[in-house]
């Protein structure tokens, strides 16, 4: 009977009904927003953690024409200094030195048609083609990262399958030829634990033996980029190379090393702690073309602010829309109430009672509210897969909130009517 009942008075005001449906929907919307942007944070909480009072502060050469650059290198022991620059930076200096550089890598490989998705430019919408060699063979570039050891130890890069790397990992001489690299999570319907790789970087020919997989959603920071997902990567272990053999190889470590000590120092000192850190590192390596480059920053400050504010208007959004839903509602269903005291009249003369006058308003409010959250949880549950279990749960607390709001006018104006003032106002 009730529900009769309900469907005739929703049919009678369907516009209104549907327009109240809407914005249900729409309040639940920005509450999925909410929790997905609290996943997000709480993936990256240690990755806060780590960095948690820490500046950044970049470090650069400083022979940027390339005058200076072919000078320095014409003079004695050049490579040797760079060198023991870097070696420096990473394993004396008091101050955590990190290495995160994305440099492509041109592999050669046997798949007719690799994925655009790896290739270099894709994210920016313009993936670089395969270039041929003399030999007829065709190169991928495909994105890759390098990290130095402190900074896979401060990311919290996790693996789903194989096997981390070591401090060895980081030093070329235990295995010359060979890389051993992680691969993103994109990466595990096309390669396997095991599988050889053979590249081109900075124009010098290696094999990269995968050993793991990283989790999806995995990503690094860097000061020019807050995230850089590594789903789509190829993971290098910055390497460390013994006494070059000949011009060739020299010439290699030379791009490789000045590649490698453009990194940042990440510290809760001050700018003139750091700067003595600094001159330290060119006094002891004999390298004085080095220097902090601009002011210090917060690690990820910016991106966590923005993403602070933007949950604050989704939350200042999701309030208002829950006001105005319950408001609407509750008018409606008040308004009814003044339209139907003539029926509601019939009711009780009928045998009914103000409980199941009041019953047939919840159930009216209940199906109003929980259809369109009922839609709106399997729609997301289904769409997106990462959802904790818990979000049922909240979305379920929401509608049920939502409802309470919406009941609590309409009880008040039950409480206030009697019989005899229907049938008062009924004459």
């Amino acid at each position: 009977m009730i529900y009769k009942e309900v469907k005739e008075s929703i049919a009678r005001r369907k516009l209104f009904t549907l327009f109240i449906m809407i914005g249900v929907m729409i309040f639940l919307t920005t509450v999925t927003i909410l929790i997905q942007s609290y996943i997000n944070i709480m993936q990256k909480e240690a990755l806060i953690d780590s960095f948690e009072g820490l500046n950044v502060y970049q470090i650069s050469d400083t022979l940027l024409e390339d005058d200076d650059f072919q000078s320095y290198l014409n003079e004695p022991n050049s490579l040797e200094r760079v060198k023991s620059l870097y070696e420096y930076l990473e394993d004396d200096i008091n101050e955590k030195f990190i290495y995160n550089f994305e440099q492509p890598i041109e592999m050669s490989t046997d798949i007719d048609d690799i994925e655009e998705e790896f290739l270099q430019g894709y994210e920016e919408g313009n993936p670089l083609p395969p270039a041929e060699d003399e030999d007829g063979d065709l190169y991928y570039s495909l994105k890759a990262v390098q990290l130095n050891e402190q900074a896979f130890e401060m990311f919290p890069v996790n693996l789903s399958e194989g096997t981390s790397f070591t401090a060895e990992d980081f030093h070329h001489a235990n295995n010359p030829g060979v890389i051993p690299i992680l691969l993103g999570a994109d990466y595990a319907d096309t390669y396997q634990i095991g599988d050889t790789l053979h590249v081109n970087y900075l124009f010098e020919e290696f094999h990269l033996e995968v050993q793991g997989f990283v989790e999806s959603d995995s990503f690094v920071t860097s000061p020019q980029l807050p995230e850089t997902y590594l789903d789509r990567y190829i993971i290098m272990p910055a390497q460390e190379f013994e006494d070059p053999s000949d011009n060739t190889e020299e010439e290699f470590q030379q791009r490789h090393y000045f590649q490698m000590i453009n990194g940042a120092i990440y510290s809760s000192e001050e700018r003139n702690v750091v700067e003595e850190e600094i001159e330290s590192a060119k006094a002891a390596a004999d390298f004085p073309h080095f220097e902090l480059m601009g002011y210090s920053t917060t690690v990820l400050g910016d991106f966590f602010d923005a993403v602070e504010e933007n949950i604050y208007w989704v939350l200042c959004l999701s309030i208002v829309l829950l006001i105005a839903c319950s408001l609407s509602i509750s008018t409606l269903m008040i308004k009814k109430i003044h339209d139907n005291y003539r029926n509601m009249m019939i009711h009780l003369i009928s045998g009914g009672t103000m409980k199941s006058l009041f019953q047939y308003f919840l159930a009216e409010v209940f199906i109003t509210v929980g259809i369109p959250g009922a839609f709106i949880t399997f729609l997301f549950m289904t769409v997106l897969q990462d959802l904790p279990p818990l979000y049922v749960l909240v979305m379920a607390a929401s509608v049920v909130g939502m409802i309470l709001l919406a009941v609590i006018p309409i009880y008040i104006q039950f409480r206030r009517l009697t019989i005899s003032m229907l049938l008062k106002r009924e004459e």
